[in-house]
């Protein structure tokens, strides 16, 4: 049994989605039954004092693990599925990636003329790609949310609205996710070699050779605040994502006048929107397991409705908060962590970030 410690603190949200991103890749390649994920203190003990993120991966050895990892990102780097690029018909013309779910608005502002057959188009190619990736790689794109062609307000268009609100790459200058962060990571954890990726897993070095080395570097994307991050790390953290599937909304007819009601952003595991929170900020939410437990069970745990009724409900509804608290803690969750996301003020591509988390103990 091989055991590594991922590096960061239990209050950042990049060391959650690394552990759980590490444990997914592994996972894929070794099996369930194989590798164990969680935190424990540093004296083994399940306490929570001074947890440490901690991955066992059973007949594997360190280099094996990194040689795991660096393959995925081979795969990426070489497919043409993740790479595919579709014309987005807006008045810039800008190229994105067919399976990003983030992006500005089509040409068309509704779905009238010409536009619903585009769309029609658009979301057949994507199926068709979809069908070709491996089941990692399905689950990853099924977290990254899609295009909600089907949402639309007075004004236009609402397609960012089935995006997940754990992808928090600034969309800036024409740029997104998976070609100005995922491709980039993933074409860079390529050329590495095994021990260099362990090292970057577990705090030994740290290369940022995609943002530069910066102090401003954005590589954490939004899951730490900026700095340098090590590529390795990032590159894992990302794959937290396909362990949070989003359930996306119809946008039903208004009951009390014409066309449709305002339309509402996808909902997605471990998040409690700002309309839902106290204080209306947006919070992510990651559960903390009292012993190492599989993937599949962690992904249990924070794709569960507890999970979100425990803090939305807290201030509102006691008794329905404290029911889902003891849910979370019968499941084997020891503690859940909330972070607030900041948003910056630039109205047309706001920065977001999760900020340092809050330890809630059940």
């Amino acid at each position: 049994m091989t055991r590594i410690t991922i590096t960061g603190d239990h209050q950042t949200l990049l060391t959650h989605a690394a552990l759980w991103g590490t444990a997914m890749i592994l996972t894929e390649d070794l099996g369930p039954s194989r590798v164990r994920a969680g935190w424990l203190d540093e004296d083994g003990s399940a306490a929570l004092l001074n947890p440490q993120a901690v991955i066992e991966a059973d007949g594997v050895s360190e280099i094996e693990i990194g040689r795991i990892t660096q393959g995925l990102a081979l795969r990426v780097s070489a497919s043409e599925h993740w790479a595919s690029q579709v014309a987005w018909r807006d008045a810039k013309e800008h190229t994105v990636s067919l399976l990003t779910p983030r992006t500005g608005l089509p040409k068309f502002k509704d779905l009238s003329g010409e536009a619903p057959g585009w769309w029609q188009q658009l979301e057949d190619r994507r199926a068709s790609i979809m069908a070709e990736l491996t089941p990692l790689e399905q689950e990853m794109a099924r977290g990254l949310g899609e295009r909600s062609w089907w949402l639309s307000e007075p004004s236009g268009l609402r397609p960012d609205l089935g995006a997940s609100p754990w992808e928090m790459k600034t969309r800036n200058r024409g740029e997104e996710f998976l070609k100005n962060r995922f491709l980039p990571l993933a074409a860079e954890v390529a050329t590495w070699d095994p021990e260099k990726i362990i090292a970057g897993l577990t705090g030994e070095s740290r290369d940022d050779a995609v943002g530069g080395n910066k102090a401003e570097s954005r590589t954490a994307t939004g899951f730490a605040p900026p700095g340098p991050c090590d590529n390795a790390l990032a590159w894992c953290a990302l794959w937290g994502m396909a362990m949070q599937p989003p359930l996306h909304r119809t946008q039903p007819s208004n009951p009390h006048g014409r066309g449709l009601v305002r339309p509402r952003p996808s909902s997605f595991a471990g998040r409690v929107t700002g309309a839902q929170s106290a204080n209306g900020k947006e919070r992510l939410l990651t559960v903390m397991p009292g012993q190492l437990i599989s993937p599949m069970r962690w992904a249990r745990l924070q794709r569960s409705a507890p999970l979100v009724r425990f803090p939305a409900r807290k201030d509102v509804d006691p008794a329905v908060a404290e029911t889902a608290q003891a849910r979370l803690a019968e499941e084997g969750a020891a503690a859940v962590v909330l972070f607030e996301v900041s948003r910056s003020d630039n109205p047309s591509a706001p920065e977001r970030r999760a900020e340092t988390g809050v330890v809630e103990i059940l």
